[in-house]
């Protein structure tokens, strides 16, 4: 018996978006459709550059429906992560312009009941969402997954 039967891509997707209104919309993939067969599970990480505190975060695949909403004080310069896999919410430690280097505290008491982390639907390109940081950053990075 397998844990996980899906296979996995050996290159890893890892692109970001600069935000620059609240809700702002972009594309996952930009130039093509998202790798596999099988949905991804990819890890969101949301940074707040608007100068000050934000206080919720919504992050949206509306192509898949699935949106998950984080209450909660962000500060100016650091990073929300989004685990779709674990499906958990972690805060940065500390700002930086890098958010796969930082340190990370679970802060799952901001999600919001009924949230559902996003994935990606494969062999599409896949329409996505942030709303609640007016100025900043989204990156997601993921592995292609196989059935």
């Amino acid at each position: 018996i397998a844990a996980d039967q899906y296979g996995y891509s050996t290159t890893e997707s890892d692109d970001s978006f600069s935000l620059v209104s609240s809700p702002d919309t972009f594309n996952v993939e930009s130039a093509g459709a998202v790798g596999g067969t099988a949905h991804a599970r990819p890890v969101w990480y949301v940074r707040n550059e608007t100068g000050g505190s934000v206080g919720s975060v919504v992050l949206t695949n509306t192509t898949l429906a699935e949106t998950t909403t984080w209450v909660g004080t962000l500060g100016d310069d650091y990073w929300l992560k989004f685990d779709s896999a674990a499906q958990q919410i972690s805060k940065s430690a500390t700002n930086g312009s890098d958010p796969t280097g930082l340190t990370y505290t679970v802060s799952m008491g901001g999600w919001q009941t009924g949230s559902v982390f996003p994935r990606l639907k494969p062999a599409t390109q896949n329409a996505c969402a942030v709303t609640g940081v007016s100025a900043g950053t989204v990156r997601w990075v993921y592995r292609a997954r196989y059935l």
